[in-house]
């Protein structure tokens, strides 16, 4: 199956398994993710009384050469930085072997973020992502996602 079709359809099935919830995709040009490139999603939120859950997805190829990712996470409200985290996942066991599943040389990583987190005020939010690797520029990076849905528990 060509690359660009599979892109698609995985877009397509992200964005049906979201109900009531935001998604955004970033695509990385030539499949490299630089240092100094920012992936960034502006939401808004309209009820402080909702918990929500925010995950992330990030769709690697074979050429990826790590075991896992760094995640330098920054989310703001009106240019005062709420939340800020570095965070690390697992992409491979030590062997070797792929968590994220996928077709053919894609696999697909879900990443939980936060869950059940409370907004204090409604209005425009910005989350902003880069990468906390060494290498310049990552390789193997074919998009970068964020779904941020309302938690019902």
């Amino acid at each position: 199956m060509k690359p660009a079709l599979l892109n698609i359809l995985s877009l397509i099935f992200i964005f049906n398994a979201c109900n009531k919830s935001s998604v955004y995709v970033h695509e990385f040009e030539n499949n490299q993710w630089d240092h100094e490139s920012t992936v960034g999603y502006n939401f808004e939120i309209n009820n402080t009384n909702q918990n929500y859950d925010i995950n992330l997805f990030f769709r690697n190829n074979l050429s990826y050469p790590y075991r896992n990712i760094y995640l330098l996470v920054e989310l703001k409200k009106d240019d005062e930085t709420i939340k800020k985290d570095t965070l690390q996942y697992a992409i491979t066991n030590k062997y070797g072997q792929w968590y994220g599943k996928g077709v053919g040389d894609l696999k697909n990583n879900f990443f939980s973020y936060q869950r059940a987190f409370r907004f204090t005020s409604t209005g425009e939010y910005y989350l902003n992502i880069k990468h906390g690797m060494r290498q310049n520029p990552l390789i193997g990076c074919e998009n970068f996602g964020v779904k941020i849905n309302k938690n019902n528990e």
